[in-house]
């Protein structure tokens, strides 16, 4: 889509391509915790490893789902202009 301005165009792609680099952080955090499940042996509740595996995941994940909700109402203004 093209805009009128070429400074918006501009800035609707960089943050289709912030998007995408969110998608792909959110897909290697679930790989690494699915790793961390696989892998994990015994009661994963007494794997200290695995615990902090899953919490930076959590956090590192909501981080990432906050940015991509500003970036969609960032395009979505964007495209009402």
């Amino acid at each position: 889509m093209l805009y009128c301005r070429p400074e918006l165009e501009e800035e609707r792609q960089t943050l289709i391509v912030a998007s995408a680099h969110n998608k792909r952080q959110l897909k290697e955090i679930e790989d690494k915790i699915l790793y961390t499940l696989s892998a994990s042996e015994g009661n994963i509740l007494e794997n200290e490893t695995a615990i902090q595996i899953l919490d930076s995941s959590k956090i590192l994940s909501d981080e990432i789902a906050k940015k991509q909700k500003a970036f969609d109402y960032i395009i979505l203004r964007l495209i009402l202009l």
